[in-house]
């Protein structure tokens, strides 16, 4: 029986990697019906666009969002980095698909923004920028540059979200993981931190008037499906692909 959920919220699947962890993320997503489902975050690995496939694997997990999405449930994907060959389709709406640069979600009275780095302003020129320096590289520095640059997201984003002045911040880019609280002068905001799946396997769900931070865990799923098990004898195995004849983009 699939639980019933008001709203789910998943962050940085990295789709097309192998810290994207698709098998337990296919379960979950059959395990949930969801009234709405965020996305935000890195959705396909940037890397994937410059490919000319997708693993089975991926294609899986895109083909059962697309079937809640017929379903009645109602998608919203929020871009942040990485994800440019998304960016360009911000605004968009398919069906019951959505694509945002941030979103705004109005729940019992209260206003939360849904958003993740890099925030851009436009300069003189009209040309967007990020709105605090060097983000480039991100993913190539050390792990101190990383912790500093994450530092600096965070503290970015909470500012930023203040200045909207909405009662929650829902990212995955906060330093506090769950639920946590920031203040500026008489003014609260919560923080709400889904957390990367790609590096916690855990999503925010909200049900029955409250919010839930859940962590997958295997034994939720009951007695393992041997289909759905990769036996460690085949990992070396290469994987079946789904070839793409024209690239993205081209």
């Amino acid at each position: 029986m699939q639980k019933e959920l008001d709203i789910c919220i998943l962050a940085d699947l990295h789709l097309g990697t192998m810290g994207s962890n698709p098998i337990e993320l296919l379960k979950y997503l059959k395990s949930i019906k969801p009234g709405l489902l965020i996305i935000s975050g890195v959705f396909i690995n940037p890397d994937q666009f410059e490919k000319k496939y997708f693993s089975r694997k991926t294609l899986m997990i895109v083909h059962q969002i697309m079937q809640m999405a017929l379903a009645g449930t109602k998608v919203v994907l929020v871009t942040g980095a990485g994800n440019e060959g998304l960016k360009r389709f911000t605004g968009v709406n398919i069906g019951n698909v959505h694509l945002r640069k941030e979103m705004l979600l109005k729940l019992r009275g209260k206003q939360y923004l849904v958003c993740t780095y890099p925030l851009e302003k436009k300069s003189s020129r009209g040309e967007s920028i990020p709105i605090w320096e060097k983000i480039t590289g991100f993913f190539l520095m050390q792990k101190s540059d990383k912790n500093f640059t994450k530092n600096n997201a965070s503290k970015q984003l909470i500012k930023y979200a203040f200045s909207k002045g909405v009662s929650a911040l829902i990212s995955c880019e906060l330093n506090s993981s769950g639920f946590d609280k920031a203040t500026q002068g008489n003014s609260t905001l919560e923080l709400l931190n889904p957390g990367s799946w790609d590096q916690s396997l855990t999503s925010l769900e909200f049900s029955g008037g409250q919010w839930e931070h859940y962590t997958y865990n295997e034994l939720d799923y009951g007695l393992l499906n041997p289909k759905l098990t990769v036996k460690e004898e085949k990992q070396k195995e290469k994987e079946e692909v789904f070839i793409i004849r024209k690239p993205i983009g081209g």
